[in-house]
């Protein structure tokens, strides 16, 4: 999750340093940003968008990571392991006795939300944090040189009208 947050910074990072007005990017990113954390199945389903923007699911990040952080999370090893020895109430005859649960299983929450294997609701990339370590290099190496231009460009301004911004003792 991490990686993800990186992302998303580093996506930000990129947008504010694309155009000169800071104000207008820093709001405009943060609009992106909303429509993201909207769009990326925390607060709305992917089987609940609108078919026209189904496109989102492929340029969001959190839609490449989450498929495959539930299915590690939620895997049935993983489940059996974290569920130890708890015990349910279970009513036999006007007695409440305490019973051994059954163990739960992952794959019908991952079938529910439409992230399991089966379902092909998302694409499968084959290895999810290596296409983000791309995504955030790629963006990371479009920032510097945007960040760049910019400093040349501010330090020609200034000299042209008389500015000087250096440190002189």
């Amino acid at each position: 999750m991490l990686l993800y947050l990186n992302c998303i910074q580093i996506l930000m990072t990129t947008f504010v340093y694309l155009l000169p007005f800071t104000q207008t990017m820093t709001v405009l990113a943060s609009a992106v940003t909303s429509a993201l954390f909207m769009l990326s199945g925390y607060s709305l389903h992917v089987k609940d968008l609108p078919e026209y923007l189904m496109w989102v699911q492929y340029i969001d990040p959190a839609a490449w990571l989450l498929p495959f952080l539930l299915n590690r999370e939620l895997s049935p090893e993983a489940i059996q392991s974290s569920s130890g020895k708890i015990l349910c109430q279970v009513k036999h005859q006007d007695i409440i006795v305490q019973l051994p649960c059954s163990s739960r299983n992952g794959t019908t929450i991952l079938k529910q939300y439409g992230f399991h294997k089966s379902e092909k609701l998302f694409f499968d990339y084959d290895n999810p944090p290596v296409a983000m370590i791309c995504f955030y290099v790629v963006l990371s190496v479009i920032a510097c040189i945007v960040f760049t231009m910019n400093c040349c460009g501010r330090n020609k301004t200034s000299k042209r009208k008389g500015h000087n911004y250096t440190n002189k003792p």
